[in-house]
């Protein structure tokens, strides 16, 4: 019987060569700093044809992704623990949207909200790392 389990942290996930959880990613090419070592994380297959397809969690609609959480749940012993990824300009009422949202869901937990005032740069071609 083959198991795999999604890597739950950043760090396990680059060493499998994979992304963290089922949840958007923070950034979808990042950095990260660990042991003194700086790791660019940058998607296998990602390049100028497949970057369009890649988002961060601050360019997805956040019930969408609370959605595709909610599905995977059924199918999980443990709990998941979603990050929410919102604009700091968010109206206290949409907030509360996406909190009941995922409580009707039945998501076990919103481990984090991550508030970011998000804007790429519309000439970034590949937002060099």
């Amino acid at each position: 019987m083959d198991i795999s389990a999604i890597a739950p942290t950043s760090s396990n996930s680059l060493i499998m060569n994979s992304s963290p959880s089922i949840d958007p990613p923070y950034e979808v090419i990042y950095r990260e700093e660990k042991s003194g070592l700086n790791v660019i994380y940058v998607p296998s297959n990602y390049n100028n044809q497949t970057k369009w397809f890649y988002k961060s969690g601050f360019e997805m609609d956040e019930m969408w992704a609370i959605n595709v959480i909610a599905a995977a749940q059924k199918y999980i012993d443990q709990g998941i623990s979603h990050n929410m990824h919102v604009p700091k300009s968010i109206k206290g009422s949409e907030l509360l949207r996406l909190d009941l949202g995922a409580w009707k869901k039945q998501l076990k937990t919103i481990y984090y909200t991550y508030t970011e005032e998000y804007e790429r740069n519309e000439d970034c071609v590949m937002c060099e790392a």
